[in-house]
């Protein structure tokens, strides 16, 4: 092999010149690996999901044929592609019917957090060693706060290796990458990624005859990154996906369009010092897991403010909270978040608008007996909306963080109902009224 790609320039042509590679061949290697069982693999990656509510959001990357997008969607999740060949990505669509992205892995654009589980087989041999962490750190950013990244890797036999091969014609090469143990252990954790599993490939053979590694990795916790931090300038408000009641953002929603003409509270019984949620607290609007309740908003019209509204939210709160018998270790309430819930109209359900609150309840204080402390890493999201799985993870784990989120279900509201479309923002500013 001659020297590894090291430079920006070198890592381009490395990467252009195997996807010509395997573009070169498209359908036969769509062929010649379509029946492969990679059934080992696709458990792996969802082993660590089984306490979510399906259907999980998977990302396969370099999806090639869409075998197993097939298999993702044929186990009732919502899959989508990613793949560099254009050849790859038509068959890939044509086969699943799912969307699928065309992207070159050296040169990763993907939106943030929207995933519960990645699935890369196969595939990230072929970037540079120089080129891991950035494709590494796109892939984590891309999965939510609970997220699995799956990774099956030709490997090194203890060495590190890289550098051209022939290609699958007389015309073509491809780049290689093939790592220790060691040092792609090594990689993957200085990108935040936790170790979850690791076993070599093909099942069933001697370790000289296996020559693929696989890796189960969970996204680590870490503190907000640029990625996540709130930004400067101008303060900007989630699109909404289609507008209600002609508003493009959730604030901007007259109370007179949602359901019941009130927009609804939701507060987060958060004890960070010792990591535990307080759930199945007693309240007025019969929530099962969260503590809710309604905002005093009818009587305030169209024309409230979102300093009105806030303020009368965390009123409403206070007030709920004590009568429920919550001792709070603080009398401060945070905004944390804002969501706007969309439903289909044979459900007969107007939109529901949602503030987030995050309080801090005493938990060495008397609480009502149906109340239970959960440990942030047990929440049981199975039993819950949909929706939560995605923004609940994100505000657990960043102390001050505010998000924004479009959430459009299958049905009515509740735990039934599948999220079918959403959109969310973990990394915008608050507004001025969640400092009061």
């Amino acid at each position: 092999m001659r020297a590894p790609a090291s430079t920006a320039d070198a890592v381009r042509d490395a990467c252009r010149a195997t996807l010509e590679d395997y573009a070169s061949v498209a359908e036969g290697y769509a062929r010649g690996n379509l029946n492969h069982d990679v059934s080992q693999n696709i458990d792996a990656l969802l082993r660590p999901l089984a306490g979510l509510q399906a259907p999980l959001d998977i990302l396969d990357v370099c999806s090639a044929s869409g075998r197993d997008l097939v298999a993702f969607t044929q186990l009732g999740h919502r899959a989508v592609g990613l793949d560099g060949v254009p050849a790859f990505c038509r068959m890939s669509r044509e086969a699943s019917g799912c969307e699928v992205w065309e992207q070159d892995l050296c040169a990763l654009d993907l939106p943030a957090e929207r995933f519960d589980g990645i699935f890369c087989n196969a595939c990230l041999f072929h970037l540079p060693r120089a080129a891991l962490p950035g494709a590494l750190a796109s892939l984590r950013h891309a999965l939510r706060p609970h997220g699995v990244l799956f990774v099956s890797n030709a490997h090194g036999f203890g060495q590190d290796k890289e550098g051209w091969t022939d290609g699958r014609t007389a015309t073509t090469r491809s780049y290689v990458c093939w790592l220790s143990e060691e040092t792609w252990l090594a990689t993957c954790e200085a990108a935040g990624l936790s170790l979850l599993d690791k076993f070599y490939r093909p099942p069933g053979r001697a370790r000289a005859h296996q020559p693929f590694l696989a890796t189960v990795w969970r996204k680590e916790a870490a503190p907000p990154t640029a990625a996540h931090e709130p930004r400067d300038g101008p303060r900007e408000r989630l699109r909404l996906l289609a507008p209600v009641a002609g508003a493009r953002s959730i604030d901007a929603v007259p109370p007179s369009a949602l359901d019941g003409g009130r927009e609804l509270t939701m507060v987060v019984l958060h004890d960070r010092a010792q990591r535990r949620v307080l759930l199945r607290v007693p309240n007025a609007l019969g929530w099962r897991l969260h503590f809710g309740c309604a905002g005093s908003t009818g009587e305030r019209g169209d024309d409230a403010s979102e300093a009105q509204l806030c303020a009368a939210a965390k009123e409403a709160a206070s007030a709920a909270l004590a009568d429920a018998g919550v001792a709070l270790a603080s009398p401060r309430l945070r905004l944390a978040g804002l969501m706007l819930f969309s439903f289909p109209p044979s459900s007969a359900h107007a939109p529901m608008r949602v503030r987030v609150l995050e309080a801090t309840p005493n938990l060495a204080a008397e609480q009502p007996a149906a109340a239970s402390p959960c440990s942030v890493d047990a929440v049981p999201y199975e039993q819950m909306w949909a929706d939560d799985k995605i923004w609940m993870p994100h505000l657990l784990a960043r102390a001050d963080s505010y998000f924004e989120a479009h959430f459009v279900f299958d049905g009515p509201p509740g735990a039934a109902s599948r999220v079918v479309d959403h959109n969310w923002d973990p990394a915008c500013r608050p507004p001025e009224a969640a400092a009061s």
